[in-house]
């Protein structure tokens, strides 16, 4: 806007004004572009944060809790005014520094001088290299939360209904616990539409299993040493078949632990295939730490993964609950239709064995799940909207850029209309120089995405996979081609409609 204006400059410069009063009017105008742009932001956030919050499925810890506050107000007005003064000084000290001769003979017929135009050309690049950066940035995001719902969970989570019930240590001994969730149990199987229950330490997808050391008895107990770790879940029995969890060799836990019995352990196939790669893990003995009773393996039954993350399943074992006889679990709950249907029967079958006793996050398992991919879709979501916002101000950019070149060489496409030049002429003429600052920024975007992402792919357990997926890299091409030619037509368009009469009788 300064640079077009050089000739108004240079007219109040001959009326007297000074260059510091030229300056101060244009950082006064940059000034208040910049703060009416910092209100609307702050609108546009406010409803923004609104819809993000009430948006349901998100699952994010306290997502209801973020806004608009006094220090995001502050922080938006400083950098609103930052921005101002930044971008407004240089065209603004440019302006002021006007040849009134030269200026006041070239009339409508500058175009600005050649730095101006590299300028926005620079931008220009540096805008698209940006935008390529956010959209192949929220294409990886959005692949690998396309990835990762596709791995298999290794359970069945529909129709299940979850419940955490933690007996006091005061009213229940190690006995009284275990007897207390065998009769709980039983009297969830004998609900009418249940399938079947079963109860578990922590659900499956649990953020931060627990994990132990393992000793196998025929390389660690001569030296007493440790051999790896393992997840360790404790269950009780029929959990494999209320969660779906396929039993590949051997058997599952018959009855509720006795202490008279030997110890029996169930362990996952990753487990099987690290410690015994070429035989049979069943028969197998191992113990968890140097404090407890080797078990013998009895079953392997299928991996189940953890979603908070892409990576491979650790190896797992589970023992059961009877041995430990902790104080707390997790009840599921396998049921013939909603689950949430089931809560109330549920109760009241906890309310029969003891009238005192709360039960605590009654959720499906369908919510569980959902709540363990809950960072990575907000993350793509998020990403998304960023992706979004960089393509509009891409093509506002563009859209810009190449309507100002076509207003500075109006004269020049007159002529060209004048000597013969056709309207597909025109349109490729503009066109094609619009492009050639996309196509560069859209080079250098690509390029500096694939080095950030081999840079980083370390780090981020996933995104290597999907790094190299050059699907990504050709739909942000095409999307961002696709916006700029729309961007570029319009001007263009418009630079086909010039009357070259009176694009020359104007100079």
């Amino acid at each position: 806007n300064a640079t077009t204006r050089q000739q108004e400059m240079a007219m109040r410069a001959a009326l007297g004004a000074s260059p510091a009063r030229l300056v101060r009017q244009l950082m006064i105008e940059s000034l208040l572009l910049a703060g009416l742009g910092g209100i609307l932001g702050l609108g546009l956030a406010f409803w923004a944060t609104r819809l993000i919050a009430s948006a349901k499925g998100l699952n994010i810890a306290r997502l209801s809790e973020s806004g608009i506050d006094g220090s995001v107000v502050g922080f938006t007005l400083l950098v609103t005014m930052l921005t101002g003064l930044i971008f407004g000084l240089a065209p603004a000290w440019w302006a002021s520094r006007v040849n009134l001769t030269d200026k006041l003979k070239e009339g409508s017929r500058s175009d600005g001088g050649r730095v101006p135009h590299r300028l926005r050309s620079a931008l220009v690049v540096a805008e698209v290299t940006m935008a390529v950066a956010v959209l192949v940035g929220a294409g990886l995001l959005v692949s690998m939360l396309s990835r990762l719902r596709a791995v298999p969970l290794g359970f069945t989570p529909d129709n299940v209904l979850t419940m955490q019930i933690s007996l006091p240590g005061s009213k229940y001994g190690q006995k009284q616990r275990i007897d207390f969730f065998n009769q709980l149990l039983e009297r969830f199987r004998a609900v009418p539409g249940v399938v079947d229950a079963a109860a578990v330490e922590q659900p499956p997808t649990t953020i931060n299993p627990w994990n132990t050391e393992i000793m196998l008895e025929e390389v660690d107990a001569a030296t007493n040493t440790t051999r790896s770790s393992a997840e360790a879940h404790a269950v009780t029995p029929r959990y494999f078949q209320t969660m779906g969890i396929p039993l590949v060799q051997g058997q599952d836990f018959a009855t509720p632990y006795r202490v008279d019995q030997p110890l029996e352990l169930i362990v996952s196939e990753t487990f099987a295939h690290r410690y015994w790669p070429n035989e049979s893990a069943v028969g197998k003995s191992f113990r968890a730490g140097p404090n407890n009773p080797f078990g013998t393996i009895v079953g392997v039954v299928r991996d189940v993964r953890t979603l908070n993350s892409q990576q491979s399943p650790s190896p797992a074992f589970y023992f059961p609950y009877g041995y430990i006889g902790m104080p707390g679990l997790v009840v599921m709950v396998r049921t013939s239709a909603q689950p949430e249907n089931f809560a109330t029967p549920l109760r009241a079958e906890v309310r029969q064995l003891d009238g005192e006793q709360p039960v605590y996050n009654i959720r499906t398992m369908n919510e569980i799940v959902a709540t363990a991919t809950a960072q990575q879709r907000f993350q793509a979501v998020l990403s998304s909207l960023f992706a979004v916002v960089a393509l509009l101000l891409v093509a506002i950019g563009i859209y810009s850029v190449v309507a100002y070149m076509v207003k500075q060489r109006r004269r020049e496409i007159g002529v060209r209309m004048a000597v013969g030049a056709s309207t597909r002429n025109i349109l490729r003429m503009v066109i094609l120089q619009g492009m050639r600052n996309v196509l560069l920024g859209l080079v250098l975007g690509l390029v500096a995405s694939l080095t950030l992402t081999r840079l980083i792919g370390s780090s981020v357990f996933g995104l290597t996979t999907v790094a190299t997926d050059v699907r990504i890299y050709v739909v942000v091409a095409l999307i961002l081609v696709g916006v700029a030619l729309i961007a570029c037509y319009l001007p263009a368009w418009r630079a086909t409609k010039i009357d070259p009469s009176l694009a020359l009788r104007s100079e």
